[in-house]
């Protein structure tokens, strides 16, 4: 039965119900221990070697989330900063190269492809993204019409 519908009088029986259980699991662990105690003598009695009681093990899912906090923890704490290119060059000083050359301007598609053509190495997967946003900077580049532009 959902606990949501039971009534206070059906919980505190299953409650009581669960105590029972408990006091039962734990005279049955004494007595086992008391048991082993006895079975351990008798063998040292013997001459023979008690085996010491195995450290208990941190159970997988704990020890998961204490490397996730971990790894998080690290990350929070690095610094973000801009990854400089291989060549030294930045997109920018590519793109201003590139646009310049045209007279009429440049789309954003062939000045992505220009800039790659020219030696700019780029893993993103969404370049155009990148190099559009770049361009819709009004301090370096100014917009002739919808999607062309031409260095300012």
């Amino acid at each position: 039965m959902p606990a949501k519908k039971m009534s206070i009088a059906q919980l505190r029986r299953l409650l009581a119900a669960h105590e029972n259980k408990l006091d039962k699991l734990q005279k049955q662990r004494t007595t086992l221990a008391r048991r082993l105690s006895t079975v351990d003598a008798k063998i040292a009695e013997l001459g023979g070697e008690v085996p010491a009681a195995k450290p208990k093990r941190k159970k997988r899912k704990a020890a998961k989330k204490a490397a996730k906090k971990k790894v998080a923890k690290k990350k929070a704490t690095k610094k973000k900063t801009a990854s400089k290119p291989a060549t030294g060059k930045t997109l920018l000083a590519y793109l201003k190269a590139a646009i310049a050359k045209s007279k009429k301007g440049m789309r954003v598609t062939d000045a992505a492809k220009a800039v790659v053509k020219a030696g700019y190495k780029t893993k993103a997967k969404d370049f155009y993204g990148i190099v559009a946003a770049t361009m819709r900077d009004k301090k370096n580049f100014k917009k002739i019409k919808r999607g062309v532009y031409k260095v300012a």
